[in-house]
């Protein structure tokens, strides 16, 4: 091996390291300020939604849908990024599971945002049942095509620093949500 070629892989694998930790750092603050937006509307949501005995229980279910599966989400994304958990030290079916779930919190986080745009869209034109169908099944686009292209989505075990990665085998034009 030639120095100059050498000194290229040297380089390369710097950026690896520089970007991963940007990439990285970056989806650490976003998550910690969701945690901390979660955080400060706690006892809110504990005397609006959980205390309250005026939401009926599909208000509930649908706020712990809506709510609680991005906050999975942010917790699961926390565990495939390098520096929090190293995954490579654990089996290669943890990394499978975490990315599935993580795929699956994905994937129900787009359904509870589509029920939330039907109900909008029917309430706010005076329960209008043909317009809130049509939201309906307008706003479940981006969960369909997501579903349709899961398949494409490999969990990969990398070396440090990338760690537990899905790896994409079809067109990024896909991914909608």
């Amino acid at each position: 091996m030639s120095a100059s070629s050498a000194a290229t892989q040297t380089a390369a694998t710097i950026l690896l390291y520089q970007t991963t930790r940007v990439y990285n750092i970056c989806g650490i603050a976003a998550i910690a300020l969701f945690l901390y937006d979660y955080a400060l509307c706690l006892d809110r949501e504990y005397n609006f939604v959980w205390r309250s005995g005026k939401s009926k229980a599909s208000t509930r279910l649908l706020y712990l849908l809506n709510r609680y599966t991005h906050l999975s989400s942010c917790i699961l994304e926390l565990v495939i990024i390098p520096p929090v958990l190293n995954v490579t030290f654990l089996c290669t079916q943890s990394c499978t599971v975490i990315i599935w779930t993580l795929t699956c919190a994905e994937l129900l986080e787009l359904i509870g945002t589509a029920m939330l745009t039907t109900i909008r869209t029917y309430v706010l034109s005076g329960q209008n049942k043909p317009l809130g169908a049509i939201a309906f099944i307008l706003s479940l686009g981006p969960f369909l095509v997501n579903t349709s292209a899961t398949y494409q989505f490999l969990p990969i075990n990398l070396p440090p620093p990338q760690n537990c990665v899905q790896a994409s085998t079809g067109s990024v034009l896909l991914n909608l949500g």
